[in-house]
């Protein structure tokens, strides 16, 4: 590593630390005046810029540097905690947490990990900071819903992994890992989507349709049918949720097919520049709100068997439609899919093994 790279990382683990810092130092000068911590806009820094030297020392002489300089952090972050907590009664640990894992950002920003120490740190800060949405949400999250959770995680992330990943059946049309981990990954943004409706709905009450789209755009329709509301009220909320269907879409494009992603950019984008302007000329016409419908946590075992099914029907009709009836089969398909579940639709042209996989695929996708 040239000493042009090594001035690089440990800048780099300094503004990481500082950027945890100033967010526990905004803390305490607007929300929690009365409580002191031990560390703000100076010590996040510092512990950061530590932490790049016990990498720097691990690099050039032993790999024991990281371990003193880590239990030697979380010894003085110890002594601090029980001062504060004597002092003032404190026995929260949210700021002393951060405190090690700024020092292990600062260890992984030296050692060139650079958007991985940049991950964990604007994730650790977004936690930091959205503290109160955080316990809002946990406040009116349902029995229900949590159990519904739990149960999910556990097959999705217990299960999953010792799923079998090879195919099966004619023309290995049925892969199970494949096929489930698809199940995790739609249900998966969904959920954030539903999260998000729970923690700020009530304060984006103009988007909400959009936020609930990311849920499910059908479920979303269906519940606004059933509301007191004049058509370009409906107009306008439907829109937006079917807007957020398509974005959703893009997004699932770009984790799972990068060439495919660049193909459509261009036609999904014209679609939600063609929705956003139909939502924009009602808002701007007629007025508008945000309707909140109620709906169930996307995150259960059973929507997510469903999708399941779904997705390996849709699959194997357009895997055979394509070897049966070429790209013209598969286009007929994917359209027709569409109409019943898009997200299945979708996943399914993108497993297409053909010779021209990106021409068909990528028209498959946007059919």
């Amino acid at each position: 590593m040239t000493n042009t790279e090594i001035i690089v990382n440990f800048l780099i683990a300094i503004a990481l630390g500082a950027l945890v810092g100033l967010e526990r130092e905004f803390k305490q000068i607007h929300k929690d005046k009365n409580v002191r911590s031990y560390g703000g806009i100076r010590t996040f820094p510092l512990i950061a810029l530590f932490g790049a030297l016990c990498g720097f020392f691990s690099d050039q002489y032993s790999i024991v540097f990281p371990v003193i300089g880590f239990a030697a952090t979380a010894f003085l972050i110890i002594i601090s905690h029980y001062i504060f907590a004597s002092r003032k009664g404190r026995i929260g640990l949210t700021t002393e947490i951060a405190g090690l894992i700024t020092f292990l950002v600062g260890v992984l920003a030296y050692l060139n990990l650079t958007i991985l120490a940049v991950s964990i740190a604007v994730v650790m800060t977004l936690l930091l900071y959205g503290r109160v949405s955080l316990h809002e949400f946990a406040r009116h999250l349902k029995e229900g819903e949590l159990y519904s959770t739990i149960k999910f995680a556990i097959i999705a992330f217990v299960i999953l992994p010792i799923l079998p990943n090879k195919e099966f059946g004619p023309f290995g049309i049925f892969n199970p890992h494949q096929i489930w981990a698809m199940v995790v990954l739609v249900s998966a943004i969904s959920f954030v989507g539903y999260v998000l409706v729970k923690m700020i709905g009530p304060r984006v009450r103009q988007v909400m349709s959009f936020l609930m789209g990311f849920v499910s755009s059908t479920a979303t329709t269906l519940a606004l049918i059933n509301e007191k509301q004049g058509w370009a009220q409906f107009t306008y909320n439907v829109v937006l949720a079917n807007t957020a269907m398509i974005t959703k879409m893009l997004v699932l494009i770009f984790i799972l097919q990068r060439t495919i992603f660049y193909q459509v950019i261009l036609p999904f984008g014209l679609m939600i520049i063609a929705s956003l302007s139909i939502a924009a000329y009602l808002r701007i016409t007629h007025g508008y709100k945000g309707n909140i419908v109620a709906l169930g946590s996307p995150f259960t075992l059973k929507p997510a068997l469903k999708f399941a099914g779904a997705f390996l029907i849709i699959l194997s009709l357009v895997r055979l439609g394509t070897i049966y009836l070429g790209q013209n089969g598969a286009y007929v398909l994917s359209f027709v899919s569409g109409l019943a579940d898009s997200d299945s639709a979708v996943l399914s042209a993108l497993q297409l093994t053909t010779p021209n996989f990106v021409a068909i695929a990528s028209t498959a996708v946007v059919l």
